[in-house]
């Protein structure tokens, strides 16, 4: 007979398999890649945000950050929306839309899944494009930025790995990845930055309020 620990294991294995074949079967559909995130996090685990951060995403509004029903052609450029919008055609990237069914985990895990969300819009503010070398600037700037205490391994890791991919590109990506963990550090945490509100604004005056300067503008 099993204990009600070994239950409570089981239980979490088989929600973890659940978890897993709903991933799978909303990411296969890919109109609701932001379900998918949920439920990846769900089943893997994610990134916990640091107590700063923890104390900061409190201060803004507990929705999913849903940035697919805005018209990004009526922004003016300049703006984070308009950039934004750029980054992601020259990109090929979709922009996550949430369904609204999985509220309880996005409950859950809303640091992980928040952070997934406006990560390119975290590119588009650090200047930092979709390359290995920036890849690991971003991930120096999380770093940098202490938004999660799991942040300097995945910083290492790019360090580490990240070259194994880009052979000849070593220097470049350690380059990045330490202009990055500088931008984090002297910068305002973005956890504090309601997207929301700011993604009709210009993308310099977001820069300049939270003291970011980005990559090409710092070489």
């Amino acid at each position: 007979m099993l204990s009600y620990s070994q239950l409570g294991g089981l239980l979490r294995k088989m929600n973890r398999l659940q978890s897993l074949r709903k991933f799978w079967n909303v990411w296969r559909k890919g109109e609701y890649l932001g379900d998918a995130v949920i439920l990846k996090v769900a089943a893997f685990g994610g990134f916990q945000p640091s107590e700063a951060t923890r104390k900061a995403l409190a201060s803004l509004p507990r929705r999913p950050p849903d940035f697919s029903g805005y018209n990004f052609s009526a922004f003016a450029p300049g703006t984070l929306g308009s950039e934004y919008a750029a980054f992601m055609h020259r990109n090929r990237l979709k922009v996550f839309r949430f369904s609204g069914q999985y509220q309880d985990l996005l409950e859950q895990h809303f640091f992980a899944v928040w952070y997934a969300a406006v990560h390119d819009l975290v590119h588009v503010l650090t200047g930092f494009e979709t390359t290995w070398a920036g890849e690991g600037g971003v991930w120096g700037f999380v770093a940098g930025q202490k938004l999660s205490p799991a942040a300097d391994r995945a910083m290492t890791g790019a360090k580490l790995f990240y070259p194994v991919f880009n052979v000849g590109g070593s220097r470049t990506i350690r380059r990045s990845v330490e202009a990055g963990y500088q931008m984090g550090l002297n910068a305002q945490s973005i956890a504090s930055l309601d997207f929301h509100q700011e993604i009709s604004k210009p993308v310099a005056e977001i820069r300049q309020r939270f003291a970011i300067v980005a990559f090409k503008e710092s070489l």
